[in-house]
């Protein structure tokens, strides 16, 4: 008795599968909430693919495992090109005095009436 019971029970969810794929054209249904639905379980899927592997990514540079960095040392401060630092130190106090003028200025407020 029990297993006939267990075998109409797996008949009955087998058929709610099957369902889904029955290609006879007597038998499809026009209904929009699947189709809906199915969009709607594809974007969650993707964007709980998508977090999944955004986290396992920022867990992975956050223990340098991905992108290792190494502490300067006096070799690789030997090896910069001390005129181009000095070059591009130049600029940004060039552009720093710039600022502080326009800082300074008072602003000129032109009336286009006059």
């Amino acid at each position: 008795m029990e297993l006939s019971i267990y075998k109409q029970k797996t008949k009955n969810r087998l058929e709610r599968i099957l369902r889904w794929f029955d290609r006879d054209p007597e038998r499809i249904e026009l209904r929009a909430t699947r189709d809906w639905n199915l969009m709607l379980i594809f974007f969650i899927l993707i964007n709980i693919l998508i977090l999944i592997t955004t986290t396992i990514f920022f867990f992975s540079i956050n223990k340098r495992e991905l992108l290792p960095v190494s502490e300067l040392s006096t070799d690789s401060i030997a090896r910069l090109d001390k005129g181009k630092v000095e070059k591009a130190a130049g600029v940004i106090e060039k552009r720093e005095a710039g600022l502080q003028d326009l800082l300074k200025s008072p602003p000129k407020i032109v009336d286009p009436s006059l």
